[in-house]
């Protein structure tokens, strides 16, 4: 007999999907799946659209921009200047574009150097530059903490321009993933003690049904706290309650019912 129900066992578990067995078991752990399941699609949408879309539009338009005030300023220097100009025209570049200019004379960049695109911010950048400087150029983003310096060739020298890292890198992003993990943090909390307090009254009716199967004596069954304002107690309380007290105690359980209750 216990060889059959054996074999029965593990014909049910070979025939139960794969996907059941990774699942919460428990009343409580699907209540709070079935809360949480869609709260990470959420998140999980909103940050591919967030970072693939804005994201993306916000650091190419970033990277123009750059890329455009390189662009005026490799105009001013071409043909190049007397070095009074060179001054002026940098005084003017750390005034008005928080950018520091160095003209190094004699200098040529090589094709050695020139590193390929290590994130997407430098990526956008060199497209930038392809598409407005239209000259050999070398990006370094390491070198200097928190500055990015770009320098390009020209015809008797390299211009090196350094500016800083927000002119390239934004932190809303950053932000709003701090903001979303944290409120998604402070819900998934409150979602976890109302949930307990919903699923307490089930669990105490399910243990009070199994202790009525038995036979054995169940009491009143009801809420542990007294009713506010006169209220009644619920209508599964007044059933439960009704039903133990409708049966003898010797007709509340068969031997069946007995064996199924002791196995649990």
């Amino acid at each position: 007999m216990a060889t059959g129900r054996t074999l029965s066992a593990d014909t049910t578990a070979a025939e139960e999907p794969w996907i059941k067995r990774f699942l919460p078991k428990t009343l409580f752990g699907r209540a709070l799946l079935i809360i949480v399941t869609p709260l990470i699609l959420m998140q999980a949408i909103s940050t591919f659209v967030f970072f693939d879309r804005h994201w993306d539009t916000m650091t190419r338009r970033l990277a123009h921009t750059l890329a455009g005030d390189i662009s005026f300023l490799v105009d001013a220097m071409s043909p190049l200047p007397p070095p009074e100009e060179i001054a002026d025209i940098s005084r003017r570049a750390r005034k008005l574009l928080h950018a520091i200019i160095v003209y190094k004379p004699g200098e040529i960049l090589t094709n050695a150097s020139r590193l390929p695109p290590r994130d997407r911010v430098e990526h956008r950048l060199t497209e930038a530059m392809d598409e407005r400087v239209r000259r050999p150029f070398l990006i370094d983003t390491v070198s200097v903490n928190r500055r990015v310096i770009v320098q390009v060739q020209l015809a008797d020298g390299v211009l090196e321009f350094d500016v800083h890292q927000k002119r390239l890198y934004s932190s809303t992003p950053y932000i709003f993933l701090m903001w979303m993990v944290g409120s998604s943090l402070v819900l998934f909390a409150i979602a976890i003690v109302f949930m307990r307090n919903q699923i307490r009254p089930i669990r105490r009716l399910a243990i009070a049904a199994r202790s009525f199967g038995m036979g054995r004596e169940v009491g009143i069954f009801g809420p542990r706290a007294p009713p506010r304002s006169g209220r009644p107690p619920r209508p599964s309380s007044r059933c439960a309650n009704a039903c133990a007290a409708s049966l003898p105690r010797g007709q509340r359980c068969w031997p069946a019912s007995r064996m199924i209750c002791a196995r649990r």
